[in-house]
């Protein structure tokens, strides 16, 4: 069924049709509308979220929309946000609509295995990296980088930039920003398998830049590996929760042994041997921010480690090479 959405300036137009077969989707990760802009024929994306409470009055709309606005300037990484439209049916979030596909095609579809080599993935962290050091810059944590969110924009042929990619950071409704969620969330979104124990455990205070970076080095070890790092038959979600907070980063035959080492750094985090709820609030809180001491501090050092693992990898190539045609003369030589 068409419908039509009155934004600020523009209205938008999509065929408004929710799936049958998930009710919980659209409550908790939204849905994807494709659209258009009525007034200039522009395709747009229009993310659904079902539950309105999300946004409290009109004045909390505009102070989503002014930040989004402030987002829209900050860095070319971000995904431009249009318009936050409420309806009695609910939040719509209209952004821009992109060319390519995010690093969970990547992995997970056999579309694309010349994007699956450890430098171009390195690259492409390293590019989230600078994004993330300017929205830390100005104390916005987006508290949800994991493979969906990271889109890699192909040109008009839709081939992706393997030497130079163009990456865009998505789903900014989940950010904190100073200190405060963009929306009315009753408790701290977190998500399975990529957020930090801090956000699976609801620390406020302790909800920083290492937990981002936390959760890109476990997008990019599901990357490399094509699978999730704490997997479960049952795919029980208390389980696989137990798992992010008692089991440490468990080696995986994808991953090169030298990418390994930084991972772990990414990724570090206190292994509860109990359940955390049986510590004392003052003992977990210790606990938790050890283990963040630990992990890179800031986006710009991880972002360096990364940069400097590029530059190992690619002198390997060449001494590859090198040896490879040293050893071709030789033989030509005998011959």
């Amino acid at each position: 069924m068409l419908q039509t959405i009155h934004g600020r300036k523009y209205s938008y137009v999509f065929d408004f049709e929710l799936p049958e077969e998930d009710e919980t989707t659209a409550q908790d990760l939204g849905i994807l509308f494709h659209g258009k802009c009525e007034q200039n024929e522009q395709p747009v994306i229009i993310r659904y979220i079902a539950d309105t409470k999300l946004i409290i009055n009109k004045q909390h709309q505009e102070i989503i929309q002014s930040i989004f606005d402030g987002l829209n300037q900050l860095h070319s990484g971000i995904v431009q946000t249009y318009d936050c439209i409420t309806t009695e049916s609910g939040i719509f979030f209209v952004r821009e609509q992109l060319i390519g596909m995010d690093l969970h095609q990547v992995a997970f579809s056999g579309d694309y295995p010349h994007l699956r080599n450890a430098v171009f993935l390195l690259k492409v962290t390293e590019k989230v990296c600078e994004i993330l050091s300017v929205l830390h810059k100005n104390k916005i944590i987006h508290r949800r980088i994991q493979p969906s969110t990271v889109f890699l924009v192909a040109n008009e042929l839709g081939q992706i930039d393997v030497e130079n990619p163009t990456v865009k950071l998505l789903n900014f409704e989940y950010a904190q920003v100073n200190g405060q969620n963009i929306l009315n969330f009753p408790s701290i979104p977190y998500a399975l398998y990529y957020s930090a124990p801090e956000l699976v455990l609801q620390c406020k205070p302790l909800i920083n830049e290492t937990t981002d970076l936390y959760s890109l080095g476990m997008t990019l070890y599901e990357s490399f590996a094509r699978e999730h790092a704490f997997i479960c038959e049952n795919e029980d979600k208390n389980l696989i929760i137990n798992m992010q907070l008692s089991y440490p980063l468990k080696r995986h035959h994808r991953i090169d042994k030298q990418i390994f080492p930084f991972l772990q750094k990414a990724t570090a985090k206190h292994i509860f041997s109990s359940p955390p709820m049986r510590y004392k609030t003052e003992a977990r809180m210790k606990f938790l921010y050890n283990a963040q001491t630990q992990r890179f501090q800031n986006a710009r050092d991880m972002q360096e480690a990364i940069s400097q693992l590029i530059n190992d990898f690619q002198q390997k190539k060449e001494n590859s090479v090198y040896k490879k045609m040293q050893s071709f003369l030789r033989l030509g030589k005998k011959n």
